[in-house]
């Protein structure tokens, strides 16, 4: 399994991005929105294969972006840290 974040630009607001976003949501259960218009997702799909899946969900001009993660630090989320840190298999953060 692969940690992803992905980013979507969307050129004009149609609602082409809710397309993407539930497009997104349906490659696994652990994929979510943690910050605006940045998601996270877990897959055993390559990078290459999320970037070729999406991009037929996108217009021609919109920004589309999908990164590899392999570590990271947060502040005030849309969803709980627990949440990502579950989804991530991250240790709990170290007290003191």
């Amino acid at each position: 399994m692969a940690n992803y974040f992905v980013s979507l630009e969307a050129a004009d607001s149609d609602p082409g991005f809710l397309r993407f976003e539930e497009r997104l949501t349906k490659i696994d259960p652990c994929c979510f929105m943690v910050i605006r218009d940045l998601w996270f997702l877990k897959t055993t799909l390559s990078k290459q294969d999320v970037f070729n899946y999406l991009r037929n969900f996108t217009e021609a001009d919109d920004r589309l972006i999908v990164i590899v993660a392999c570590d990271c630090s947060w502040a005030n989320l849309l969803v709980p840290g627990d949440h990502l840190r579950a989804c991530w298999d991250l240790p709990a953060p170290r007290s003191g």
